[in-house]
């Protein structure tokens, strides 16, 4: 599913970018996800705000990805490392 945000998102920003000559930008508020740790297990829920920015060099589009404002709340259970 996040997969699939993200690939919406980018080919809604490259429409906006050739149907207009200045560059994109796209918010998307209170995006998220599970973090998980390095045994597998999900041990916090994500919550942040991405943005996503187009600009024009030479003729070649360039999609870029921030994340900003995040924040988690851990889940009850085995920690990152186990």
């Amino acid at each position: 599913m996040r997969r699939a945000l993200v690939a919406t998102l980018g080919a809604l920003v490259l429409v906006l970018a050739f149907s207009s000559s200045a560059a994109a930008d796209v918010k998307v508020k209170d995006s998220g996800s599970t973090d998980s740790g390095t045994c597998g297990n999900d041990w916090a829920n994500d919550t942040f705000n991405r943005e996503f920015d187009v600009s024009q060099d030479r003729g070649t589009f360039v999609l870029t990805e921030f994340f900003k404002d995040g924040h988690f709340v851990t889940i009850d259970g085995k920690s990152p490392g186990s």
